[in-house]
């Protein structure tokens, strides 16, 4: 194979991989056009170069390798991409003809160095590339029923579309004068500055400005998806860089998102070959009521006035179209305002629609995301998690390593001594933030705090008076008394001004400070500003109170709080001072949390109040749920919600938790299938640490109440939470709650397997099977027989459904309860006197089982399934890439179905399943009913 016919065919793979990638990401997120996209999925994940059309360029005035060179491009890329986009799609011929022409700019800018004309060489490799692509299409099934008339229709759920209207930009953007190589030097050069920016951490310390290499004390946290489109399971940082299309990264305050960011743009700095980083921080990029730049023109303006690199003109559009960029917008939540939150989500996603190519990753706290909610349709979302011990430990020891005068031995010692002495304390230090400030703690004062507001008192007063007077410095101020009344006044004020982002000039915060202090002791203006004054410079001085923000248009310094949870806990202090009941306090926050907003200053002032009045937080959460004015759905699980999570870090009186549960289960109740209704009891599941007992006893006495109610409607619901619990936990279910999942299945086994034919309940049991007891088993495998087949065309929809999606999606479900399901499968098969037919198959079947248990009663069934869907026409998707073991001879079965002729391999299955597979293969029988064959389901 010549070097050109090589690039050419890498080209084509890389273009379907793209492709693939895309449509995997679809498919993930379910929906009608599933099935459509899973084939999708087959065909290009399977592709390879066979029987392509013949390849005779040649260019013997040009060398081979300076074109595969360009080629390689992501130019071209993009453009064979935005081909492939437009044959799938059967877009208009001018589309070709557009890319053709742009093709041929590029590839006289590559190649323009050789003074040798390049128009037919152009022409003959576009033509190339072109009937290798149409190739590539003509392998899609284009029967009415199969994937590419409705990909002609869908237009893969919008994304092609958005490619298509890209296209004419894209070529207007290479058609005009650029040069490059000189591209490719200024990017060389960028990448070098970002480098320099980005390569260190600058982790919390009053003593000293540190700026720490990210090697020497990044430890990355694990990181999982929160939706069907990510990659099951956990994942690291640069896993999820791998994943970034249109992503969304979530995360608790302080636990480490903007530090993602920051190491992802250093990982592309350093790899010449990845896509160049852009970060937009969402604060800066708002800080005007309307933007003052595109987010085109931010990235260019920050490229020259913080990377001291001023791009070429269009070289960053140019960029992103050809999708050669990662943009990370970093901040979401750090608007303050939910209406500017929505705002800038609507920027994104336009931005998307823009550059449809570009890879974009978006960064949001978790709560307060849900009112400016990305598209999940094209963006699927990872939550960073909390550390676990040994990531802890890790740090820890990183930490103390960096001390002045503390080598490794001493290193591990403290870090030893740090994690006996904060065990009582597990959640503070699981959060990144908070294990630095505790660190920092320790060093000072050799003490753990043991909740939140406490880290920060102690770092306050390691801030304002020890830290000074440990180094025997004395500062003259005169409103010394009000230095942290001051702050806690003016971090309220810039974060409750109606401002887009908390930021100052030095003259609003000189004014503001002489407002306060006028309140309070100095009467005299004058008076007041000069210890206004002093007191800004003193806090300025201090790198972890007042931070710079650049200056005004008319050069005068701007200062925000050097960071967010620290503004947060002095106002939450300011709040909780200021208000003067905990009822009052309540009043305060509910129009906030109804809206999602002060989520964290909210908690902060609720655990203060709860120190400085007689049952304080109790207080507050029986004002919240006694609020009795008419709110929206959505408005009472933002105030639940919060209710629930406060429990992580108060413990109420039983009766209190008594009525948040009712609450709770009564707002569920309205939608168990509804995000919005179910969160309230998530979080509510999550954080009852204390008060565990409390809520398995009040939900248990409401379930058993309901489940002997008359309405079937309520004694449904009642039922699929009993035994799917797991479902609202999500991931990281606790241990107490799976036993009391056990308990109640145990507890309603009659009314359970009554309802056996619904199949969230069926399969809600199966889960338990091998843990329930033989009654409850045999009530329930008795009533599964009954609605298991269908009189006239064997296995029912909603039966297929539990079998195929559970008995297959290995990756989330136990092998023994795999075993336990494929055994009651198995059962039916083997007794049937006719061959079972499948009404309706069930489409998410892109979830292989990676292990199965060493058991022919699954072999048999899942054989049973493989035949199933491979007769539907449904994708294996690549089946080489998992280990079939023993089963591995079901592939020829497949492969073999139609022919009468050769000897099949015995399977370790039933002798009937073996004869029923066997006249399958040999197409002597069908499993599949006549209107599923037809193309139902």
């Amino acid at each position: 194979m010549s070097i050109l016919e090589e690039a050419v065919g890498g080209l084509i793979v890389e273009t379907a991989t793209l492709m693939a990638k895309q449509v995997n990401l679809a498919a993930r997120a379910g929906g009608r056009e599933a099935r459509v996209n899973l084939e999708l999925v087959r065909w290009f994940d399977t592709y390879q170069l066979i029987d392509a059309p013949a390849f005779d360029i040649e260019s013997p005035d040009i060398p081979a390798g300076r074109i595969a060179d360009a080629l390689a491009t992501s130019a071209v890329q993009a453009l064979v991409f935005e081909l492939l986009a437009v044959r799938l799609t059967d877009a208009p011929e001018i589309e070709v003809e557009r890319l053709e022409t742009a093709f041929g700019h590029v590839l006289g800018a590559e190649l323009a160095d050789l003074r040798t004309p390049a128009d037919d060489l152009a022409e003959s490799l576009f033509e190339a590339l072109d009937r290798r692509v149409r190739t590539l299409v003509a392998r899609l099934p284009s029967d009415a029923s199969g994937p590419l008339p409705l990909i002609r229709n869908e237009a893969l759920l919008g994304r092609l579309n958005i490619t298509l209207s890209a296209i004419e930009r894209h070529c207007a953007a290479l058609a005009g004068q650029y040069n490059p190589a000189a591209d490719r030097d200024f990017i060389t050069r960028y990448r070098r500055q970002v480098k320099t920016q980005h390569g260190k951490l600058e982790p919390p310390d009053f003593q000293q400005r540190r700026r720490v290499p990210i090697k020497d004390l990044y430890v990355p946290p694990k990181i999982v998806s929160v939706d069907e489109r990510g990659t099951p399971g956990e994942i690291d940082i640069w896993a999820l860089d791998r994943e970034i299309d249109r992503t969304v990264l979530l995360g608790d305050p302080g636990g480490g998102k903007t530090t993602s960011a920051h190491v992802l743009m250093h990982t592309h700095a350093l790899d010449a070959g990845s896509s160049a980083p852009f970060l937009v921080t969402l604060r800066e990029f708002a800080a005007d009521d309307q933007p003052a730049r595109s987010v085109v023109g931010f990235i260019e303006h920050r490229m020259e006035t913080h990377y001291q690199c001023r791009p070429p003109e269009g070289l960053v559009s140019r960029l992103l179209l050809d999708g050669a960029a990662l943009v990370i917008f970093d901040g979401l939540d750090e608007l303050v305002d939910t209406s500017r939150r929505a705002q800038v989500a609507d920027i994104v996603e336009l931005f998307c629609t823009e550059f449809p190519l570009a890879r974009v990753l978006v960064t949001s706290r978790v709560v307060g995301y849900d009112q400016a909610r990305l598209d999940p349709e094209q963006f699927a979302a990872f939550r960073v998690s909390h550390f676990d011990d040994k990531q802890v430990k890790d740090y820890v020891t990183r930490w103390f390593r960096q001390e002045d005068g503390v080598g490794a031995v001493r290193a591990a010692e403290l870090a030893a001594s740090f994690m006996g002495e904060s065990a009582e304390v597990p959640d503070l230090r699981s959060n990144p933030l908070m294990l630095a400030l505790m660190c920092i703690l320790y060093r000072g004062e050799g003490s753990i705090p043991r909740s939140r507001p406490e880290v920060y008192e102690e770092c306050s007063r390691l801030l304002f008076t020890k830290w000074d007077a440990r180094r025997r410095i004395h500062v003259e101020l005169r409103a010394r008394h009000l230095i942290e009344p001051a702050l806690r006044h003016l971090a309220f004020w810039m974060l409750t001004r109606n401002q887009t982002q908390p930021i100052v000039s030095e003259r609003e915060l000189i004014t503001e400070t002489a407002d306060f202090l006028q309140t309070r002791r100095f009467e005299d203006r004058d008076d007041a500003e000069g210890a206004a004054r002093e007191f800004v410079d003193f806090c300025r001085g201090r790198g972890w109170v007042f931070s710079d923000a650049g200056t005004t248009a008319h050069g005068e310094n701007l200062y925000t709080f050097a960071h967010r949870t620290f503004m947060e806990y002095f106002a939450a202090a300011h709040l909780a001072a200021d208000c003067d009941t905990p009822e009052e306090l309540a009043r305060r926050l509910l129009p906030h949390l109804a809206r999602q907003e002060w989520e964290m200053m909210a908690q902060l002032a609720v655990q203060i109040k709860d120190r400085t009045s007689t049952r304080g937080a109790e207080r507050v959460l029986e004002s919240l749920l006694g609020d009795r004015r008419r709110r929206s759905s959505i408005s009472r699980g933002n105030v639940l919600s919060f209710a629930a999570r406060c429990l992580a870090f108060t413990d109420p009186p039983p009766h209190l938790v008594r009525t948040l549960t009712d609450r709770v289960l009564s707002h569920a109740f309205e939608d168990l299938t509804s995000e919005a209704f179910v969160e309230p009891l998530r979080y509510l599941l999550a954080s009852a640490d204390s008060s565990l007992t409390v809520v398995a006893a009040r939900l248990e006495q409401t379930i058993s109440a309901l489940v002997q109610s008359a309405d079937e409607d309520e004694r449904v619901k009642a039922l699929r939470l009993a035994i799917n619990m797991d479902d609202i936990l999500g991931t990281g279910r606790k241990a107490f709650w799976d036993r009391w999942e056990f308990r109640m299945a145990d507890l309603h086994r009659s009314a359970l397997a009554a309802h056996a034919y619904i199949p969230d309940i069926a399969v809600g049991m199966w889960h338990r099977l091998d843990q329930l007891s033989p009654e409850v088993v045999a009530a329930y495998e008795d009533r599964f027989a009954t609605v298991f087949l269908a009189p006239d065309t064997g296995v029912t929809r909603s039966r297929w459904q539990s079998i195929a999606h559970w008995a297959v999606a290995g990756g989330a479900v136990a092998p023994s309860k795999i075993a336990a399901l494929a055994r009651l499968t198995e059962r039916y098969l083997s007794a049937s006197d006719f061959s079972p037919k499948i009404t309706s198959t069930w489409r998410d079947t892109d979830l292989m089982p990676t292990k199965q248990p060493e058991d022919p009663a699954f072999y048999g069934s899942f054989a049973f399934m493989l035949a199933v869907l491979h007769e539907r026409s449904m994708p294996l998707i690549a089946p080489s890439k998992w280990e079939l073991g023993p089963l591995r001879g079901i592939m020829s079965y497949l492969d073999r179905r139609g022919e009468n002729e050769g000897t099949l391999p015995d399977l370790p299955v039933d002798p009937r399943i073996q004869e029923m597979l066997t006249r399958w293969a040999r197409r002597e029988i069908d499993f599949l009913a006549p209107q599923e064959a037809d193309g139902e389901g």
